[in-house]
């Protein structure tokens, strides 16, 4: 088992393009996003934290009625949003509800609507497959949020330029967000 570091390359169009912030660890079949994996320990150690607050009652009712109602729109921000609208274009919005849905989306942490919507095309279109971005085959962890922590499988990129994501591109929302 070969293991690498590696800050990955600048590519310069808007598609793939990876933050300069992404180190990767490269184990075997997969390369480990640094910056997400801290992110989701960060956002447990905090949730713990909080919970403990709530059970001793050092939480103002306001501040934990704020934290539902901001859960709630980063819920709806990426299941009406990202997932219904933009993925599977079930429907039509205005541009002030695509905007609020677009920060319901940032707020849930699911990368860009862009990257996400990509990404679950790809998975309906060729699931259970190296290309799926969460390939069930690759285990129950990995499938619902190890592929969040890993880089994405080079078939991915590959059968993704064979989808047409010409609504996404134009779509000045996404763009906004994405750059």
């Amino acid at each position: 088992m070969a293991i690498s570091i590696f800050e990955p390359k600048t590519n310069h169009s808007n598609i793939d393009r990876p933050s300069p912030i992404f180190y990767y660890i490269n184990i075997g079949d997969f390369s480990i996003v640094w910056f997400n994996v801290i992110m989701f320990i960060i956002g447990h150690l905090l949730f713990g934290q909080t919970m403990i607050l709530v059970i001793n009652g050092d939480i103002h009712p306001y501040t934990w009625m704020y934290a539902v109602c901001l859960t709630i729109v980063s819920a709806i921000g990426a299941t009406a949003g990202v997932h219904r609208l933009w993925s599977h274009r079930s429907y039509d919005a205005s541009l002030p509800l695509k905007y609020l849905l677009m920060i319901g989306q940032t707020m849930s942490g699911q990368n860009s609507i862009y990257v996400w919507a990509r990404d679950h095309r790809v998975h309906h279109k060729w699931s259970d497959t190296d290309s799926d971005p969460h390939n069930s085959r690759r285990g129950f962890f990995f499938a619902h949020c190890g592929y969040l922590m890993t880089k994405r499988h080079p078939e991915l990129l590959l059968k993704s330029r064979t989808l047409d994501f010409s609504d996404l591109k134009r779509d000045q929302v996404v763009k906004f967000q994405f750059e």
